[in-house]
């Protein structure tokens, strides 16, 4: 068992996603640049030195010295990594869905992974009126049935394919009473309970793939697409770990936590900066398209984001401090040398222009 691990077949994932929390950065459409949330000036992820990178070098490196780190770390792939956190060998993990299956396997005792209010930042939701860009579908021209996957495509984007792919189907899993959607108690129980049982229902089986997001209102009921998302449904749903959680914190429901966090000024949100704008602002910032690299800067990306996962491993390996500040000042004189400051440059000048474009400063 160790206290952290990772997995390496993500790219630069596990040194640029897990320290948001702590330093409230992080990319768009690269790994290369980052961007403080709501700011629109993007800084380097490998020069600059406050990057989330960095941050993850330090901790990884700490944790290493300490004998805290998993040595499979800078080797292993994702179902390995999701192997062992099933299994119970990772103390701490990045998010609940990175720990494999172990709440599930762990719901009614009342253990498991739960994400606690630390550092500064709470990933609360999104507004994305473009959608996620990772998250995109199309048709293939092999396709032997382009109609119906089209079909397919149109209702999961639709306000009652939304509704059934993340609540299940009406009269099943949730009823109509006096025009408000209410999930029966079975589903409840089903939500509480998790793991095949949940998985088997098809209730939200796949969140990445529907079009719509689970806090979208249906305008017919004014209730949120996933059912599952409602004050009501979150108290009623927690797991023995949610609940204890909760009480904790003294909340009814584990999300109530961090809610109140942000509210008070403690924790900020990917939406924090939005808070004062109108309608129109935000839609208006949230409508800018992103940088599409062109080729070379594809090819110059895939090549800083190979330099700097050799370096990573140098760095975090290093047998004590004065190795590390050495591989630092090395990886850091390499990024320089191979570019990393010039495509920075290039990202900021494209998202500048692209905001002039959209009528934006």
């Amino acid at each position: 068992m160790y206290g952290v691990s990772m997995w390496q077949d993500w790219g630069l994932w596990p040194y640029t996603i897990p320290p948001i929390i702590f330093t409230n950065i992080a990319g768009v459409t690269s790994d290369l640049t980052m961007h403080e949330t709501g700011s629109t000036k993007f800084i380097s992820t490998l020069t600059d030195e406050t990057s989330n990178f960095w941050t993850a070098m330090k901790f990884y490196f700490d944790a290493n010295q300490r004998g805290l780190l998993d040595p499979d770390s800078l080797t292993m792939k994702n179902n390995d990594y999701m192997a062992k956190a099933t299994s119970g060998q990772i103390v701490v993990g990045p998010a609940t869905w990175a720990m494999g299956d172990f709440n599930a396997q762990h719901t009614n005792d009342g253990k498991g992974f739960i994400v606690i209010p630390a550092g500064k930042y709470a990933w609360t939701g999104e507004i994305r009126p473009l959608g996620w860009q990772d998250k995109s579908y199309s048709i293939s021209k092999s396709s032997k049935n382009p109609e119906k996957a089209m079909e397919f495509l149109n209702y999961i984007y639709s306000y009652e394919g939304a509704r059934t792919m993340y609540s299940g189907v009406e009269g099943q899993n949730w009823n109509l009473t006096d025009g408000k959607p209410t999930l029966t108690e079975d589903s409840l129980a089903l939500k509480a309970t998790g793991g095949i049982p949940l998985e088997s229902s098809g209730m939200s089986l796949d969140l990445n793939i529907i079009g719509l997001g689970g806090d979208v209102a249906n305008p017919q009921d004014g209730q949120p697409l996933n059912l599952f998302n409602t004050e009501e449904a979150l108290v009623k749903a927690a797991t023995p770990l949610e609940k204890d959680f909760a009480q904790h914190y003294g909340a009814s429901y584990s999300g109530e936590v961090f809610g109140k966090l942000i509210k008070e000024g403690k924790l900020v949100s990917a939406t924090t900066w939005m808070d004062n704008m109108s309608e129109d602002q935000v839609l208006k910032e949230n409508t800018v398209p992103g940088v599409t690299l062109t080729d070379d800067w594809k090819k110059k990306e895939a090549s800083l984001k190979e330099l700097a996962t050799r370096q990573a491993a140098k760095i975090i390996l290093a047998k004590d401090e004065a190795a590390y500040n050495k591989a630092k000042a090395e990886a850091l004189d390499a990024f320089k040398k191979a570019g990393a400051d010039d495509f920075t440059k290039y990202y900021n000048d494209e998202v500048q222009r692209l905001r002039a474009e959209h009528g934006l400063q």
